[in-house]
Order: structure tokens, then sequence, then C-alpha cells
């Protein structure tokens, strides 16, 4: 009787174990370090353990046009989040699980689609990147896009585990790391001096530039109190050399344009002439 039970526990062990590398999270299991984790890793639970590849990990947010690591993101920009885990020794495979949180512990799901062999799965109020099933390459880029302008700085807690394959916890090197990226500075948001178009008659349309930000992003609109009209819209510098001229309709009510700054820094004007002969302009402070 002692040989079958010991025989039964065997076998719930290796199934257990085994379905870890369908993803911890989905047993339950968050071993990223966050501290809303209670900072368990693989290492602290003891759930891996015992091997020595030589094993490091390191993440990056990567911009996915430059290709290049940054420190802070764009509200609406679109990011990878790259896990790189190496070894010096053996040809092992590898697990991973991440999470994003603000500096407060809440949870950011500004993950993208899933890449393959991998899944975003939510437990405890958090949603966890991990793998479906072991892999054979220690690189992951996983798609995430900069959350809403005032979401603040980001710390992505990341676990990964370097596995011998042989369907146990021992033989296998866990390892963890953080990164935390802030916030970039939205360019043209302070808008210093603003002129506008008043009535001087009863009747008189009324014309109104401002700022105005949307998803975290600047523009300017123009109040356009009177019918229908094409409008020139020009940028310059503070010295009133010209940046950019152009023209388009402006409907009745608000309209928002997006700013074209170029290559302008410091100080940029930008002029607004409706064709019934109305100017408004205003003055931006461009902080980039």
């Amino acid at each position: 009787m002692a040989t079958v039970s010991l025989s039964v526990v065997a076998i719930i062990g290796i199934a257990l174990f085994s379905s870890y590398k369908a993803g911890p999270a989905k047993n339950n299991t968050l071993v990223t370090g966050a501290p809303f984790n209670s900072g368990q890793t693989c290492a602290k639970a003891g759930c891996h353990g015992g091997g020595n590849f030589g094993g490091t990990i390191t993440t990056q947010l990567i911009d996915t046009l430059t290709k290049k690591p940054v420190t802070s993101y764009t509200a609406g920009k679109i990011y990878w989040l790259s896990i790189s885990m190496k070894k010096t020794t053996g040809k092992p495979k590898y697990g991973f699980q991440t999470t994003a949180a603000n500096a407060a512990g809440g949870n950011v799901n500004a993950w993208g689609v899933a890449p393959a062999k991998t899944h975003n799965t939510l437990k405890s109020g958090h949603n966890y990147f991990e793998q479906s099933t072991a892999l054979k390459s220690g690189t992951i880029n996983i798609p995430w896009t900069g959350p809403a302008a005032g979401t603040g700085a980001i710390t992505f807690y990341t676990s990964g585990n370097i596995v011998n394959g042989d369907g146990s916890t021992s033989g296998d090197q866990p390892v963890n790391t953080t990164l935390t990226v802030t916030q970039a500075p939205v360019a043209g948001i302070a808008a210093v001096t603003a002129t506008e178009a008043k009535a001087d008659v009863v009747g008189k349309p009324v014309y109104k530039l401002q700022l105005h930000s949307q998803d975290g992003l600047p523009y300017i609109m123009f109040s356009n109190g009177g019918k229908q009209q094409k409008v020139m819209i020009t940028y310059t510098d503070i010295q009133g050399n010209p940046i950019s001229t152009g023209t388009t309709l402006a409907n009745q009510g608000d309209n928002i344009w997006p700013i074209n700054a170029g290559k302008a820094k410091g100080f940029m004007i930008v002029n607004v002439v409706t064709a019934d002969g109305a100017r408004t302009s205003l003055k931006v402070v461009l902080n980039k």
C-alpha cells in the first residue's frame, strides 16, 4: 500500500509540474516578485531550483520604430517589452511571467496581441503575461501600448525560469528582474498667451484659439463662431520665421487640429486667419 501511495504522489507531482509549463498564473501561482505578489518569486517559493546554467534575465522597453530601448513612454505609442534570458552552459528551455503596475500598484493592462506560445491571464486584479508551453528561445517581445496621460511611472515585474525540461522542479534556475519607465513629457502643452477675435458689433462672429489635450497628446482647438469657412493656419517661430502654412475647412463650433511644430523648439506662434478676415493667434511653449 505504501508503494502504491508513493507512486500516486509521484504521478500527481509530475502532472502538477508539467502543467506549470503552460503558465503558472493559470494555476494561481504568481511569482513576479511584485509587492502585490507578496514579493514572491519562484526561488523564494521553492517551486524551482538547484540548477545553474549561468543564467541572467534583463527587460527593456523597445521603441518599435527606432528599435532602441527607451526609459520613458508616450501615451498611445506602441512598444515591445523585450525579455531576454541568457545562459552560459547547457541546452535549457525557458518560461516567464510578467506584469505591469503603476506607482500605487494598480494594474496596467496595456498589453497587445499575445505572441505565439504566450498568453495574457487576469488573476487577483492584475494581468499576467506568460508562456503557454516551454519555450526554446529566451527572448520574448511582447507588444505594449503607452497608457493614457497621467498614468505616471510604470514598473514591469518579471520572473524567468531556465529549466532542464525533465518535468520536475529540480535542476532549474529561476531569475527575476524589474524595469521602471517614466511617462514622457508632452510637447507643446503650455499656452503662454492668446489673442481672440471678439465681436465688436452685435451679431458678428467670435473666434477663439486654445490648446486642447486628447489621449495625452496636444492639439489646437479653434472655436469658429461663424459659418463653415476656409481658414489659413500659419506656424512661425518666436522671431516670426515661418515653420509651415496650410489651409483647411473650419466647421461651425469647435475644430481640433494636430500641432505641426516641425523641428521648432522653445516658443512657437500659431496664427489662424478666417476667410472673413478675422485673426486669432496663440503662443505655445514646446517642451521637447
